[in-house]
């Protein structure tokens, strides 16, 4: 994964299958491509300052779950 032509950084999150996070690290723009670790199944890209770190649990509702805005 690179931050090619990105202009802001990002806190890219890499889940396992169980969605644990695995890895947060914040990526400036134009970095060397990042090396997802090993067992990775999903990534997401967030602000820098979002808290999390590895080991959070990422919580995605059933679809039985009421939305709430």
């Amino acid at each position: 994964m690179t931050m090619i032509d990105c202009k802001i950084p990002l806190k890219i999150v890499s889940f396992n299958e169980d969605f644990e996070v695995l890895e947060s690290p914040v990526c400036s723009p134009n970095e060397n491509p990042i090396i997802m670790p090993v067992g990775t199944k999903y990534v997401v890209e967030l602000h820098p300052d979002a808290n999390i770190k590895k080991g959070d649990d990422l919580y995605l509702p059933d679809d039985d779950d009421e939305y709430v805005m």
